[in-house]
């Protein structure tokens, strides 16, 4: 952690430590006074921030340019204290600190705490305990004194400052080490092997799910560690003596071993060991590597353990190395003569040479090429480093010849019944430990599944094309039926506009001619009467411009648009609106999409009846009323002028074609058309146009 980001967060626990003293007293929670009352807090309540205020004896300390803490020990128990400001203390003296609790990994501590130190003393009396007991996770923070065999030593990694060095005790599933900042002697006055008396505090560090994962015992000086008795002499033996080794489980003393590697990890960290008949796995200590190929003849000195099956070796060192010749393979007929069970345990680590047949080729995720095999109905695993080419021969199918070391590998079922492996796998030191007898057939379950997938994926494209083409010639007939009713509708609209010139425009213009032809004949003679003659042929004229333009105006319109009547009737209204009359338009119902023809032939109606009550009842009100209904249109327009008597119309032989324009509108749109009027009783004129018209 940097300085500035443990400036921050010493700052984020001074809030928090003031806020839980303040809160506390409000609460009526009191300080904690005792390491006890502490430890007795849940995480959830540690983490909270609890004020606490402590006397104890520092037991530990921990000074560096960025770091600063220590362990206070009251007579009930011992924890961390990690102070506000840096202050000087030392092991042995007094101190009363205030602050508040909190979780970190390494369990419950006191954090931004204010120190008042006092009198310089005496560390108190440790605590003797066992490494057994400090390992089954007791005596955390307590200051304690054990013995115990040294395993290892190593100095832990530089980026911690002051770099510390490292004891280590007991075998690797349960190890315990103890940390020396102040070792002037150097690490070389350690030996493996030597019995130790270690004292310091004994501390856990956590996941963050509270588990231990480490067990640590911190020291204030090299003096905190006693040689009681030098590493014994290592007996020295050979590989097949040593795997009778038979306990106890934390061996006291080293044992030498003499014999030819027969495989090295990727990482140089461990080794097998072959002599003779017998072979044996040999980790190294932490720290140090190998350098070995295979073919070297090493000797090691290890602390001796019972592996899953068979016993190796732990911590252990290189004491020597010499250029050997490499161990010849033993010969096995198949997977079923491995297993056999005279002699079954002696093979287990052996370098050994059997038949067997690919079934699948894979990769792993520690970077470990996994060669499915079979031989003899039985099913095994080869693994090959992942940077080894496997020859390109090899394929399902392959004979193979394989020379690999055996692992006998023990289920937990068979070691309930106390019966032997009947499993086991290879492990493949490089490609040249695999030897092609006869190749693979060339279809291979591999190859037949990406055809497949090519074949399957062939398929999906001739259907997507052809999916394609149909989707094209559905588009394309679509598109010759809409041409195909685009004409006929154009020939249909031909045919309805020559209908309809002829059924207007044509009886118009030839009324007009009869009129001009008669004036003519009757000028000379009856000069009024032509003049009427020609007033008439005029007014014929000006209806067939109109009726020109009605189907002009006609012609734009889009007849699949639709319109609602009720808005351009009310607009109509308000545009035909003039002087002291009023117009008003009312709808009742709903009003409903009207097609666009439908809806400009109504509004000509309303228009040419609103314009006849204008000029020929002078009404001061003309009432539009459109009744909107499933079924048709209803459309009434009422004026409260003079009034007429139907009989005495007007008609076209006088040149008035209002009444039966409307009359031949209403007839077009399958409708009907009613006029009712009274002399001094206005005028209603009622449309009714079917909805079938739409």
């Amino acid at each position: 952690m940097s300085v500035v980001r443990m400036n921050r967060y010493l700052m984020h626990c001074a809030g928090g430590l003031i806020l839980s003293i303040g809160l506390g007293s409000v609460w009526g929670e009191p300080p904690l006074r005792t390491v006890a009352e502490v430890r007795a807090l849940s995480a959830d309540q540690a983490a909270s921030g609890r004020a606490v205020v402590l006397a104890g004896t520092v037991t530990y300390v921990r000074l560096t340019e960025i770091d600063f803490n220590f362990s206070l020990h009251d007579g009930t128990g011992g924890l961390m204290v990690y102070p506000a400001e840096r202050r000087e203390v030392r092991p042995g003296q007094r101190v009363v600190i205030e602050g508040c609790t909190s979780i970190s990994i390494h369990g419950i501590q006191v954090r931004q705490a204010k120190v008042e130190p006092g009198a310089e003393g005496a560390l108190p009396i440790p605590l003797g305990t066992t490494m057994a007991e400090v390992c089954e996770g007791r005596h955390e923070g307590e200051f304690a004194e054990m013995e115990g065999v040294l395993r290892a030593v190593r100095l832990e990694t530089p980026e911690v400052r002051p770099q510390r060095l490292a004891l280590d005790f007991g075998p690797r599933s349960r190890r315990l080490t103890v940390w020396l900042l102040d070792y002037p002697g150097g690490p070389e006055q350690f030996h493996p092997g030597a019995v130790l008396r270690v004292r310091g505090v004994v501390m856990r560090w956590r996941n963050p799910r509270g588990q231990t994962q480490n067990i640590n015992v911190l020291t204030n000086s090299e003096a905190d560690v006693q040689i009681r008795s030098a590493a014994p002499e290592p007996v020295i033996q050979s590989v097949a003596e040593a795997q009778l080794w038979n306990g106890p489980e934390e061996p006291a003393q080293t044992i030498w071993l003499d014999g030819v590697v027969t495989l090295v990890s990727p990482d140089q960290t461990w080794l097998v060991l072959q002599e003779g008949t017998a072979a044996m796995r040999v980790r190294l200590a932490e720290g140090m590597v190998a350098g070995a190929e295979p073919g070297d003849r090493f000797r090691v000195q290890g602390f001796p353990v019972l592996g899953d099956y068979t016993v190796a070796l732990e911590d252990a060192r290189v004491v020597s190395r010499a250029p050997g010749e490499p161990v010849r393979a033993e010969p096995f007929r198949d997977a079923g003569q491995v297993l056999r069970n005279p002699g079954l345990v002696d093979r287990d680590a052996r370098l050994i040479e059997m038949g067997a047949t690919l079934v699948d080729l894979r990769t792993r995720d520690d970077d470990l090429q996994v060669l499915g095999l079979s031989s003899a109905g039985i099913s095994f695993a080869a693994t090959l480093p992942l940077h080894q080419a496997v020859p390109t021969q090899v394929r399902p199918g392959s004979k193979l010849r394989l020379t690999g070391l055996c692992e006998l590998q023990l289920t937990e079922e068979r070691r309930r019944i106390a019966k032997p492996p009947d499993v086991f796998k290879l492990s493949l030191r490089d490609a040249r430990d695999i030897r092609v007898l006869q190749a693979g057939p060339w279809w291979t379950p591999q190859r037949l599944r990406v055809a497949t997938i090519m074949a399957t994926g062939a398929l999906v494209v001739l259907g997507a094309w052809i999916e394609t083409l149909r989707r094209g010639n559905r588009r394309l007939r679509a598109e010759v039926a809409a041409r195909e009713r685009a004409e006929r509708e154009l020939a249909n609209e031909r045919r309805r506009v020559a209908a309809e010139l002829h059924d207007t425009l044509e009886q118009t213009l030839t009324a007009a001619s009869l009129q001009i032809h008669a004036a003519s004949r009757t000028l000379s003679a009856q000069p009024e009467t032509a003049a009427r003659q020609l007033m008439l042929a005029n007014q014929l004229v000006s209806r067939g411009r109109k009726e020109v333009r009605d189907a002009v105006w006609d012609l734009r319109l889009d007849e699949k648009a639709v319109i609602l009547l009720g808005p351009m009737l009310q607009r109509l209204c308000e545009e035909l609106r003039g002087g002291e009359v009023r117009t008003a338009f009312l709808l009742r119902g709903e009003d409903a999409p009207c097609p666009s023809h439908i809806a400009v032939q109504v509004i000509r109606l309303v228009r040419e009846a609103i314009t006849n009550a204008l000029k020929h009842g002078k009404p001061e009100r003309v009432n539009v009323t459109l009744e909107a209904s499933p079924g048709r249109w209803i459309l009434t327009v009422r004026d409260d002028g003079k009034g007429f008597e139907p009989g005495a119309v007007p008609g076209p032989d006088t040149g008035h074609f209002g009444l039966v324009g409307m009359e031949e509108r209403v007839q077009r749109l399958g409708g009907s058309l009613e006029m009712v009027s009274k002399p001094g009783q206005g005028c209603e004129v009622r449309v009714m146009i079917p909805r079938e018209a739409a």
